[in-house]
């Protein structure tokens, strides 16, 4: 579930990502699980950032109910707070599905809200880097996309990891060599 790339950790720590990725999955299936068993394995391998992403699975909810996920989203972000505070915390927001176009804008608020509400969580906007409402369905006509409407081929996926990691490194500052 991740990649652990290190030379000498005490001199270049390099990177370790851990990715647990769950088919379904919503900010609703990570507050069911022990909270103490996670906070156990967490402090394992302390995280520098962490990254959550939910949203998409909750657009197949009828009636969607962006209250609900906001709700759930500030208690998830509390949870990693709780558990590792000294980590920075990005949250990345909901794609655009083509089955469920009314609803993701929704979903994309209510978790910014949430994120922008906890002081502690930057929010990232992947329905917006898509292009907004109905841009999955332009994603799959030009072949970023499968026909079902809601993920991404491998070179989407490509295509928007490579537009958050650009986010991302125009905000990193790299430490000074020598400098406390």
């Amino acid at each position: 579930c991740g990649v652990n790339i290190q030379t000498d950790p005490a001199k270049h720590p390099g990177v370790i990502l851990d990715n647990l990725g769950i088919n379904g999955a919503r900010y609703a299936t990570v507050l069911a699980w022990n909270e103490a068993a996670w906070k156990k394995e967490v402090a394992r391998q302390p995280p520098d950032l962490w990254i959550l992403e939910f949203g998409d699975n909750e657009a197949s909810d009828t009636p969607s109910q962006p209250a609900r996920y906001k709700k759930n989203a500030k208690a998830l972000i509390a949870r990693a707070k709780r558990v590792h505070s000294q980590a920075s915390c990005l949250i990345v927001g909901p794609a655009d599905r083509a089955d469920a176009e009314s609803k993701i804008a929704g979903i994309r608020d209510a978790i910014k809200e949430a994120a922008a509400e906890s002081n502690w969580c930057t929010f990232w906007d992947t329905y917006e880097v898509m292009g907004g409402r109905g841009s999955l369905r332009k994603w799959r006509l030009d072949g970023r996309a499968y026909k079902d409407g809601i993920h991404l081929k491998s070179h989407g996926y490509a295509e928007i990891g490579a537009l958050l990691l650009a986010d991302m490194m125009k905000a990193y500052k790299p430490p000074v060599a020598g400098a406390n």
